[in-house]
């Protein structure tokens, strides 16, 4: 299992564990593609910058990863995982959570 999959997979189970205990989770978090992060990027975290600036570099590395929330199929939030060492930490895999955010209107729904 990738690392993308088993993040996607805890994320899945913590919604299913809420749908058994009676909570139907309102948010749906699925794997998108780093373009499809622009648009709330931009928005959320630089909104006095070009669309460009809003690409990162590493966006479509082979070890990178996106995922959305979404709300009744609306794109509300997003978070891009990279393959980054940290010489603080032990091993090589670690991922930096960069360019995580969500819409200001849809906040606070654990996206």
């Amino acid at each position: 299992m990738s690392e993308c999959q088993a993040l996607f997979y805890c994320v899945s189970a913590r919604h299913s564990h809420n749908k058994k205990a009676g909570r139907v989770p309102m948010v749906t978090i699925k794997p998108i593609h780093s373009e499809d992060t622009y648009s709330i990027r931009h928005k959320v975290l630089r909104p006095n910058q070009t669309i460009n600036d809003c690409k990162y570099d590493s966006d479509e590395g082979e070890n990178t990863f996106h995922f959305g929330a979404f709300k009744d199929d609306q794109l509300i939030g997003i978070g891009s995982f990279y393959l980054e060492s940290h010489p603080e930490l032990p091993g090589n895999d670690q991922y930096r959570l960069r360019g995580m955010a969500t819409l200001e209107g849809f906040r606070g729904l654990q996206a």
